[in-house]
């Protein structure tokens, strides 16, 4: 049976919007004093991300009892039947860390997935009231409240002289690479720009307000979302090493990731490539 995209696309903003209810009362009721888990030397849990995706899993199967869920804090591993079921990807807040110290750097992304291709993607922003959104093939939409979405178009007249670009933060053993990307910016681009929240840099691009991202390793639950907008809004989205694990699909496929306008795609590429390689 053929679902309607439309109405998973309101299901998802409504489900995302309850997250984010949650996320705001959370903070608002512990103020900075949020207790975390270190699931790594820079990766935290807080009690607000498993509240957010709890809510958000139990909505799903609430109304898709048979779909398949692929979230970071309690689904995380990629299953053989990705390509086959209707799967929903999420991340309960991404940019924990900002959240956890009182930024609005942080987002609720959800991605909905047929047969490993994504079909909808969603970014909400609860702490401004911004929402990104894309259906596959027919564009990429932009709220700042109210759910009055209009379509936008990743422009494409900056050169990279006059380019600001995104970087996520090394991992352990990337910080070479990454030293030549600083290298490189500081060298040819206007400047450089830093944040907790992958998915929020990724949508800057797709509207303009960045002129690139990179970063060596995210995970499916930060790109499903945002390269479904990215895409839709004329984007460009690239891996620097191609992918080779075959059981993960493109679309939420996320180590080597660079995201960039359409114009000055193909220069950042070959220099990133060049420096990246130089150092695997």
């Amino acid at each position: 049976m053929n679902r309607n995209l439309h109405e998973i696309k309101d299901f998802m903003i409504n489900v995302s919007f309850k997250a984010g209810e949650i996320i705001k009362k959370f903070r608002e009721e512990n103020e900075l004093n949020i207790s975390t888990t270190h699931k790594s030397k820079s990766q935290i849990v807080t009690p607000a991300d498993l509240a957010s995706e709890k809510a958000i899993i139990e909505e799903i199967l609430k109304k898709f009892p048979n779909d398949k869920i692929l979230s970071e804090e309690t689904s995380k591993d990629l299953k053989d039947d990705i390509f086959t079921e209707n799967y929903w990807v999420i991340d309960p807040i991404d940019g924990t860390t900002s959240y956890r110290y009182g930024s609005n750097n942080c987002s609720v992304s959800m991605g909905y997935m047929e047969e490993g291709e994504i079909k909808i993607g969603i970014i909400y922003i609860p702490f401004t009231g911004e929402t990104y959104l894309a259906i596959k093939n027919e564009g990429a939409f932009y709220s700042n409240k109210n759910n009055n979405f209009k379509k936008f178009m990743c422009p494409n007249n900056v050169p990279v002289s006059e380019a600001v670009i995104g970087l996520g933060w090394p991992q352990e053993g990337e910080i070479q690479g990454y030293l030549g990307i600083y290298k490189y910016i500081s060298e040819n681009f206007l400047d450089y720009y830093r944040a907790a929240g992958a998915t929020i840099d990724m949508c800057q691009v797709a509207k303009g307000i960045l002129h690139g991202y990179y970063e060596t390793s995210l995970a499916p639950w930060d790109v499903a979302a945002a390269f479904l907008i990215l895409k839709e809004a004329g984007a460009k989205v690239s891996f620097l090493n191609e992918p080779k694990d075959k059981k993960v699909p493109r679309d939420i496929y996320s180590k080597n990731v660079l995201v960039t306008p359409a114009n000055i795609h193909d220069e950042i590429f070959k220099a990133f490539s060049e420096i990246i390689n130089r150092t695997i």
